[in-house]
């Protein structure tokens, strides 16, 4: 037996309402940006960690980098099998978990393929935040006004890969390569339970 998932769904429109945009529409914005700031730290800052360690060529670079898009590739596979069980923001509860692991271990890695773990487990829950976003704007808005919406959801998307480093430099300067990782993975951990409290609260407002 599943939870029914209407109360986070986009409701069913009602005369009058096709314009109406539910406010809900904005965490999902707000959930993709931060998607993507976390995600391209890898890409970005990854490069710079392995060569803190010891015999890592410029091919295990490339190969650590790679195992991120095999990872989501994974995950995506799954997406629609998880859909059916979990609405979206329980998706989002279940990808911001091994990413917030992901960077931790990535964090405390000594060894190259503590590295790959991390990266990898990252790349397992950015697999389903990435669709997650997309479907869930999309289940939000009215259909004459999705394409303006999914528009703003690609320039923020691209704004986001612009902003990444803006946000995590700073924070590496104050702690340092390592620790920011930690940060960040302690971050992701943090909204986990932010969100947990704001589903709980969505469902209750709906069942009173």
């Amino acid at each position: 037996m599943y939870e029914p998932k209407s109360v986070l769904e986009r409701p069913k429109s009602q005369p009058g309402d096709s314009d109406s945009v539910p406010p809900i529409v904005w965490l999902a914005f707000v959930s993709a940006f931060i998607t993507t700031v976390s995600f391209y730290v890898i890409p970005v800052q990854l490069p710079f960690f392995l060569q803190r360690l010891e015999g890592v060529s410029g091919n295990k670079v490339g190969l650590a980098l790679g195992s991120l898009p095999f990872a989501q590739a994974i995950a995506s596979f799954f997406y629609k099998q998880v859909k059916m069980k979990l609405d979206f923001i329980s998706i989002y509860m279940l990808g911001f978990i091994p990413m917030a692991v992901g960077f931790c271990i990535i964090g405390f890695s000594a060894l190259y393929w503590q590295v790959i773990v991390g990266v990898m487990a990252c790349g397992l829950g950015v697999g389903l935040l990435i669709p997650n976003g997309n479907l869930w704007v999309i289940s939000l808005v009215p259909v004459h006004v999705r394409g303006k919406y999914i528009g703003l959801l690609t320039t923020a998307t691209f704004l986001r890969m612009f902003f990444s480093p803006m946000i995590i430099q700073p924070i590496q300067k104050i702690v340092g390569m390592n620790t920011s990782f930690y940060v960040l993975g302690i971050a992701l951990a943090s909204l986990t339970v932010l969100y947990f409290l704001t589903r709980r609260q969505t469902l209750r407002i709906a069942t009173n």
